[in-house]
């Protein structure tokens, strides 16, 4: 208890970096033994730095540090240090890497993959998104993004629709889904073998400078990034960029020169980024094979009657209305509501705005 009460102590240290933290770490180890060197950690830090070290000056916090472990303990939140054998060992290899992560659930790291993108996504946006992810998910990687709205749900659910692990890193503590409406998203990550993770203790609220910082992480546990849509100075350029730095491969999907949520991925590719048009693209790039024709010519199976006359009516257009498609098929409101909402739950069909439907 007292190590992890000194863990929390290092990080709330007001004035105190987390480049700074990670030094101090490297250089004398534990921190319930920082004391002992007192004179060469006073060297190295500035004088207000080392006051608020050695005096437990914490900057503002929601909540004390018996409050943190208490959470910790009632949550079954996990405390990773980065002197752990657990800490990933990806994340070792940037600059300023998070000195603590604090995890809810698990944190399968074997292919991890992240995918990243604006928040508000086109309905192209949307269905290229669900679709790579899918096919990623599918083809045993863990999905790696950031809890956000927009890219980042659709890419956590899409691996959720393939009952597969999917790690959300948030900008927040574990403790405080941001934004609220995915707290059913976080049940469902955790329901299939994912996990949530932050460097940011409990009791942490979202502010703009702790997302940039977030990416850093996204991009760290994860072998590629794919930008699927975002402006030039998006949070997911930010999370390319620095995949960049640390040497991961960069994929980009291309988009309209007209929208201006294509502009960061289409930028990207200039630069050098893979154009990616499937999943595929990217799997062949971890010595992933095409599926075999007789895969690609498996038909569709539908649980119901209902199920397959909906999904080839909508198959056969690009986008087609709930109206249109109740005019076709002459079901009741009730049961074409049903029928859809189970097409779009197995991932069949993608829900666009304006009540509009296509197939995925």
């Amino acid at each position: 208890m007292k190590q992890k009460i000194a863990w929390l102590e290092l990080i709330l240290t007001e004035g105190l970096g987390v480049g700074t933290a990670y030094k101090l770490v490297q250089e004398f180890g534990q921190p319930l033994g920082f004391l002992e060197h007192k004179k060469k950690i006073d060297q190295m830090l500035t004088s207000k730095a080392a006051h608020n070290l050695w005096d437990k000056k914490f900057f503002n916090h929601d909540l004390t540090i018996d409050q943190i472990l208490e959470v910790l303990e009632k949550q079954n939140i996990k405390m990773i240090t980065v002197l752990d054998d657990d800490y990933p060992e990806s994340l070792k290899n940037q600059k300023n890497p998070p000195v603590t992560l604090f995890l809810k659930g698990k944190l399968p790291l074997q292919k991890s993959f992240a995918i990243v993108g604006t928040r508000n996504l086109s309905d192209y946006g949307k269905s290229v998104t669900q679709k790579i992810a899918r096919e990623i998910a599918a083809a045993g990687f863990i999905v790696v993004s950031g809890l956000a709205m927009g890219a980042d749900a659709v890419a956590h659910t899409a691996a959720v629709l393939e009952r597969t692990p999917t790690i959300a890193v948030l900008g927040t503590s574990v403790d405080k889904i941001y934004p609220v409406v995915n707290n059913g998203l976080a049940r469902k990550i955790l329901e299939f073998g994912g996990g949530l993770v932050s460097e940011n203790p409990p009791g942490t609220i979202g502010g703009a400078w702790l997302f940039p910082a977030r990416n850093r992480i996204i991009a760290g546990l994860s072998c590629g990034v794919l930008v699927t849509e975002g402006k030039k100075n998006s949070g997911a350029l930010i999370t390319a960029k620095f995949g960049m730095e640390q040497g991961k491969n960069i994929y980009a999907i291309p988009g309209d020169i007209n929208r201006v949520q294509a502009s960061g991925p289409n930028q990207l590719i200039s630069q050098g980024a893979k154009l990616v048009s499937c999943g595929q693209d990217i799997l062949e790039d971890y010595g992933y094979l095409p599926r075999s024709l007789d895969d690609v010519k498996k038909p569709k199976k539908f649980s119901d009657v209902y199920q397959e006359k909906v999904y080839h009516i909508i198959a056969k257009n690009s986008k087609i209305s709930f109206d249109s498609i109740l005019l076709a098929t002459k079901y009741d409101f009730g049961t074409l509501s049903a029928t859809l909402m189970q097409l779009e739950l197995s991932g069949d069909i993608n829900k666009l705005s304006g009540s509009n439907y296509c197939k995925s």
